[in-house]
């Protein structure tokens, strides 16, 4: 199972409390780099919730990092990234 090194934790958010009546496991990122997830509802700045007790399911958007901590979203395995856990959510909010 992943486990976040406590030195890599930028901030804290909450998380919606319907996602925590099935999931006790969760990390959060910020979504960057770019907007290659349009379809999953993803751009840049987007917060992603991750469950790390989910298993890997081929074709379903998941998230990995490499060795040297960077982390990639994917719907397949990919190699020298490590499975993290799935995206079971995606929250982003606009000022207007």
């Amino acid at each position: 199972m992943f486990a976040i090194k406590t030195e890599s934790i930028k901030s804290y958010v909450e998380a919606p409390k319907s996602l925590l009546k099935e999931h006790r496991n969760l990390i959060a990122l910020i979504a960057d780099n770019g907007n290659h997830f349009l379809a999953y509802g993803i751009v840049e700045g987007t917060t992603l919730y991750i469950d790390l007790d989910a298993e890997y399911e081929e074709n379903t958007l998941s998230c990995f990092i490499n060795k040297q901590g960077q982390f990639k979203l994917f719907i397949c395995e990919l190699e020298g990234y490590d499975y993290v856990g799935r995206i079971i959510a995606a929250y982003k909010s606009y000022e207007v």
